[in-house]
This record gives structure tokens, C-alpha cells and sequence, in this order.
């Protein structure tokens, strides 16, 4: 009986010698505060690079509209019977040319002027005597960021 007694006291022993070698599975406080910190600084670089990106392509998306609508200007001007452009642009959606006015991308906006707003509340400028087509956007205080003073400058050259 001492024989098995002895046994199972050794037994015993190496079960808990293992027991307390077995380390805890899953991270420490100190681990996982690191982890969100890198997270945090990477996804502040990733952030900071794309912010330039949404009015990038508002601008790509202005140009393609100026283009296509001065391009339909001077295709009804060139139909056209007695060689004029249109009175204004609705002309070009009940003639056809095009399905409907576009938005301004940084306005949201489709309405027409005849001159540009003083305050530049966003739609499009149309000179029907000259055929020109122009979008009217500040150069300083447009509605959506960025609010820069040099984003805009250049758009009636456009």
C-alpha cells in the first residue's frame, strides 16, 4: 500500500508542478493599450492622406459637368437654325441634349444664374449670349471642407 501511496503522492506532485507552470493564455492591460495606440497612429496617417481625396474628385467631377454641358452648348448652337445658344439651360433638357441640369458637387445645387452671386451659393452661371458656362463657387467660404482660401480660384477659368 506505501508502494501505490508513494505513487500517487508523486503523481500528485508532478500535477501540480505543472499546474503552476502553466502560464495564463490572453494579453496584459499594458499589451493591449499598446496595440490601440499603434492602431490609433496608423489610422491618423491613413486618415490624414485622404482627406484631400473627396475634394479631389469633387473638382474631377465639376470639370466633367463643365465640359459636358459647354460641349451640348455648342452642339445646339451648331443645330440650331439661326446659329444662337440657348436662352438658358433648361433649353438643353427640354431639347434633349441633356437629361437634366447636374449638381454642383460642392453645392449640391443645379440651379442657374445668369451672373455670379455675390455670396457664391453654388449652381451654375450661363451667359446665353456668349454660351458661356461657369459653376458659382467662393473661392473663400465654400460649404464643405476643405476651408482653404485657394481651392476655388480657379474654377471660372475652367
Amino acid at each position: 500500500m506505501k508502494r501505490s501511496t508513494a505513487k500517487l503522492n508523486r503523481r500528485i506532485k508532478r500535477l501540480l508542478r505543472k499546474a503552476i507552470r502553466v502560464k495564463y493564455k490572453g494579453f496584459t492591460l499594458v499589451e493591449l493599450l499598446i496595440v490601440i495606440v499603434i492602431l490609433g497612429i496608423l489610422a491618423a496617417i491613413v486618415i490624414s492622406r485622404f482627406t484631400g481625396a473627396t475634394k479631389d474628385a469633387k473638382e474631377t467631377s465639376l470639370k466633367a459637368n463643365l465640359s459636358g454641358m459647354r460641349s451640348q452648348v455648342e452642339i445646339y448652337r451648331a443645330r440650331s437654325a439661326s446659329d444662337s445658344y440657348p436662352t438658358n439651360l433648361a433649353a438643353l433638357v427640354n431639347e434633349g441634349y441633356i437629361r437634366k441640369i447636374p449638381q454642383d458637387p460642392f453645392y449640391k445645387k443645379s440651379t442657374e444664374y445668369t451672373a455670379i452671386q455675390a455670396a457664391g451659393v453654388g449652381g451654375w452661371v450661363y451667359n446665353n449670349s456668349t454660351g458661356a458656362v461657369y459653376v458659382d463657387i467662393p473661392s473663400t467660404d465654400p460649404v464643405e471642407p476643405p476651408k482653404d482660401t485657394s481651392w476655388g480660384t480657379s474654377y471660372s477659368s475652367w
